[in-house]
């Protein structure tokens, strides 16, 4: 009989009730959201999937070296259900994952995207991509995303709330450009 009543009484990590469960993910990382946590067990796995988990996405670290990075976008996007304010993608990221993500995450007010300097930006992915980005607050970007001015343009005629410029590995021209086309910017800075 009592032998009965501890079995009764165990209790299992698959039976943590879902709110213990999301504070503990929402202190994870992206990496633990999607290569550890869920592969526990199914009641795990459905916890995981909560939109909320998905707003502040980092995948710069962790995940450079061996997962494509437009499926990587595609993952996460599909688990936000287009809550996403915050991305931080990998460095194997191109302008159409930045686009993936404006389309279907238009609350989007912060992204991070060293472009390697060898991707050519494509215009049309740039250009569709910034007239979804209507919450846009900052960014944090290589040189090359910004010398030429162009997203700059889009940024004014598209982000009215944008104050915040990050910018990598920064030329004169770039500076020259972003006082020229960002007068209004409250938030610089040079790295």
């Amino acid at each position: 009989m009592e032998k009965r009543r501890k079995m009764q009484k165990k209790k299992y990590w698959k039976d943590l009730d879902t709110d213990v469960l999301l504070i503990i993910y929402q202190k994870l990382s992206t990496k633990d959201l999607i290569l550890g946590a869920p592969l526990c067990c199914s009641s795990w796995y459905t916890v995981s999937k909560e939109p909320s988990l998905w707003r502040e996405v980092d995948l710069l670290n962790g995940f450079n070296e061996f997962i494509k990075s437009n499926k990587l976008t595609e993952f996460v996007v599909a688990r936000s259900q287009g809550c996403i304010t915050s991305i931080k993608f990998p460095l194997t990221a191109s302008d159409d994952d930045l686009l993936l993500v404006a389309q279907r995450c238009p609350g989007v007010k912060y992204f991070n995207l060293r472009l390697r300097s060898d991707k050519l930006l494509k215009k049309k992915s740039i250009y569709l991509a910034f007239t979804k980005l209507k919450e846009l607050e900052g960014m944090d970007v290589g040189d090359h995303f910004v010398s030429n001015g162009m997203v700059l343009q889009l940024i004014n005629q598209f982000c009215p709330k944008f104050s915040k410029l990050k910018v990598y590995d920064i030329s004169w021209d770039t500076v020259y450009h972003i006082a020229t086309f960002m007068p209004k910017i409250n938030v610089f800075d040079l790295i």
